[in-house]
């Protein structure tokens, strides 16, 4: 069912516990990149933000992620909640500051594999140095 608010209603749905909301959702598989909400999380934590990350999802690099943020000692900054369903998953992501979408586009993938094709239509960088 879709759902619309207005903007000051949205704005009140906002957590107000004083830290940057984030939210991922998606699979944790390689084509998805979950490790870079990872290295996200740790850069912020390096310059000093008060943040929340929401992991929403589950797979094959799950136990890997929690296992970095573990090594990386992220736990208190990091909330993972497996599987969700979408009407979960849309509540947490009601609450959250920023959406972060790590899965890199098919045309970007494609580009890096075919470097020699111009990116700029698609709007991509170069993901080669």
């Amino acid at each position: 069912k879709l759902r619309t608010y207005s903007d000051a209603a949205f704005e009140a749905m906002k957590s107000k516990d004083g830290l940057l909301n984030i939210v991922w959702a998606g699979r944790f598989i390689p084509l998805k990149h979950p490790e870079y909400a990872v290295r996200i999380g740790k850069a912020l934590r390096k310059k000093g933000y008060a943040y929340r990350m929401h992991m929403l999802g589950g797979g094959e690099l799950e136990a890997a992620v929690k296992a970095e943020v573990e090594r990386e000692g992220l736990s208190e900054d990091f909330v993972f909640y497996g599987y969700t369903k979408p009407d979960q998953v849309r509540d947490v992501m009601e609450k959250c500051h920023i959406h972060l979408f790590t899965t890199l586009p098919r045309r970007c993938l494609e580009a890096r594999l075919l470097i020699s094709l111009p990116q700029m239509p698609h709007r991509c960088r170069s993901l080669v140095s």
